[in-house]
């Protein structure tokens, strides 16, 4: 992807919701339990790999998943050092991508930015369901202030904040995402109805 890195954040925004609506029955079944929820993802995941030609290791060093090139992979024509069977090294991070079930516990949200911001990595995107407030605002606010305090600009971050399938009929289900992307200086947050990204307040 040629672009530069907030057009590259907004594309993989437009990709995975335009995912989120192809598979929004699977949604659907899936958002009641944890374990079904996390097998959903990762079919959003390979998915999204697909649909930018790239291929994506899960779990991968404690990274929920990363995406790659086949010229990232390091080889093993090492004379200090033999690789494992079976196993396959990275040098190059084109995305790396964390989901988060709970993003107000113990392991939750927080800690997720906090592991991408040190990451190196083409683009970053957190992913995650929290039901603490009305919407993703707070947590947008809460997840800019760990780069506020940093004394350097680290790479903005995708957000994306899921919610549980709500009906405006008693058969029509409809999906609701937010999607914000977080930088030192600034969120941005995508506006559904206008169908383009607004800087919102962060007093």
């Amino acid at each position: 992807m040629m672009m530069n890195y907030t057009s590259r954040l907004e594309e993989l925004d437009r990709i995975l919701r335009t995912l989120y609506e192809e598979e929004f029955e699977k949604y659907c079944a899936a958002f009641s339990s944890n374990l079904e929820f996390t097998s959903f993802i990762r079919m959003i995941v390979e998915k999204l790999a697909s649909a930018i030609q790239l291929r994506v290791l899960h779990e991968y060093y404690s990274i929920d998943h990363v995406f790659y090139k086949d010229e990232d992979i390091i080889k093993q024509n090492a004379h200090t050092w033999s690789m494992p069977p079976h196993s396959l090294w990275l040098k190059h991070f084109r995305i790396i991508m964390e989901h988060e079930n709970h993003l107000e516990g113990r392991s939750g949200g927080y800690q997720e930015v906090s592991h991408l911001m040190v990451t190196n990595a083409d683009a970053k995107v957190l992913v995650g369901y929290g039901n603490n407030y009305d919407n993703y605002d707070f947590y947008a606010i809460d997840y800019q202030a760990i780069m506020r305090e940093l004394d350097y600009e680290p790479q903005p971050i995708l957000f994306i904040g899921e919610y549980s399938p709500f009906f405006n009929s008693p058969r029509a289900a409809l999906l609701r995402l937010e999607s914000y992307i977080i930088s030192k200086k600034s969120i941005r947050k995508f506006n559904d109805k206008i169908n383009d990204w607004e800087t919102i307040s962060i007093n």
